[in-house]
């Protein structure tokens, strides 16, 4: 299923797929975690709260040749991400599995978090 938030370059379809899942009292520390993580892998990014009266947030972290997209639309707890790819400039597989693994590090250093991966 493709995100309607997600650029055209980066296709239709991710090509991994990340379930993290983040208990309430957990989320800020998480998604300043996400902060880093962008940092850490130079992708640019736009963090934000999608509506200021519910407790849902966009994470859309990317650069030239990747994109990381996910938000807590349909359970609060639940951040779904796409990893895409540039179609005209993708990454290897060997490269999108180490995004993910230092995405979920990432999310794992982060107290009651849990992370399951998904190959699309």
């Amino acid at each position: 299923m493709k995100n309607s938030g997600v650029p055209e370059k980066f296709g239709n379809d991710p090509l991994r797929r990340v379930t993290v899942v983040v208990p309430a009292a957990s989320r800020m520390v998480f998604l300043s975690h996400m902060d880093k993580f962008a940092n850490e892998n130079k992708l640019s990014k736009r963090i934000r709260s999608m509506d200021p009266e519910l407790p849902q947030f966009s994470v859309d972290l990317w650069r030239d040749d990747v994109g990381v997209f996910g938000a807590n639309i349909l359970t609060e707890q639940e951040f779904d991400f796409g990893i895409y790819v540039n179609t005209k400039k993708p990454i290897s597989n060997e490269a999108a599995d180490r995004l993910v693994e230092g995405l979920s590090a990432a999310a794992k250093n982060v107290p009651g978090v849990s992370v399951s991966v998904k190959p699309d």
